[in-house]
């Protein structure tokens, strides 16, 4: 990961099978250096062909709000999700 930044966004995906048995070759694309966002693609390849590709993009921390709100507390498995409100409160 590269350094101060963290992952903002990770989509990948196998198009084709692998062979353990092959070594792998990966390429690393810079798409952008910026500011706050960078960009990288991976393309792992065997043989020519692709056989995982990778696009990621981190950010840097910054100030400001935290938007995310905290995780509801998760239904009593005892009680089989029963006293506990929609979000915890109160009964149901």
């Amino acid at each position: 990961m590269p350094e101060g930044r963290t992952a903002h966004s990770l989509h990948g995906c196998f198009p084709r099978a692998g062979d353990t048995r092959r070594p792998i070759d990966y390429a690393v694309e810079r798409l952008r250096d910026g500011g706050s966002y960078l960009s990288r693609r991976v393309t792992a390849r065997q043989e020519g062909e692709t056989i995982f590709a990778l696009s990621a993009s981190f950010k840097s921390a910054e100030p400001g709000p935290d938007r995310q709100r905290p995780m509801p507390p998760a239904p009593d498995r005892r009680t089989g999700g029963r006293g506990r409100g929609r979000y915890g409160e109160g009964s149901s």
